[in-house]
């Protein structure tokens, strides 16, 4: 059996959809939640220096949207056909672009840039 880890924020954002497609799957994973005061030491053992990170086996998977497809076609919710599949890309592209917009607000609120989070 494969051991999953997602290792992410105590937070939802990017690593939420990896926790909602294992739990739609009903497959055990280890939920690592990094502490924000534990993020600057624990951020140098991760690809790219970011998260989320799905790690199969020990072996790290990073980028979010990878991770996503992975686990998507994995669990047979990538789609029943080429265009559905299209159509499931065509919406995770859109939530790419709305987390960009959102993504330096969010960042200023939580207090991992510097900033006023103002809209």
């Amino acid at each position: 059996m494969v051991h999953y880890k997602i290792s992410y924020f105590d937070a939802r954002s990017l690593g939420e959809p990896v926790r909602l497609i294992l739990k739609y799957a009903n497959v055990p994973f280890e939920d690592d939640r990094i502490p924000k005061d534990q993020w600057p030491t624990r951020k140098l053992g991760m690809p790219y220096n970011q998260i989320p990170v799905l790690w199969v086996d020990g072996i790290p998977l990073a980028q979010s949207y990878a991770i996503y497809r992975f686990l998507a076609k994995k669990y047979g919710l990538a789609g029943k056909d080429d265009f559905e599949s299209a159509q499931i890309d065509e919406i995770a592209d859109f939530h790419k672009d709305v987390t960009a917009e959102l993504s330096q607000y969010l960042y200023k609120k939580l207090g991992f840039v510097p900033g006023n989070a103002v809209c």
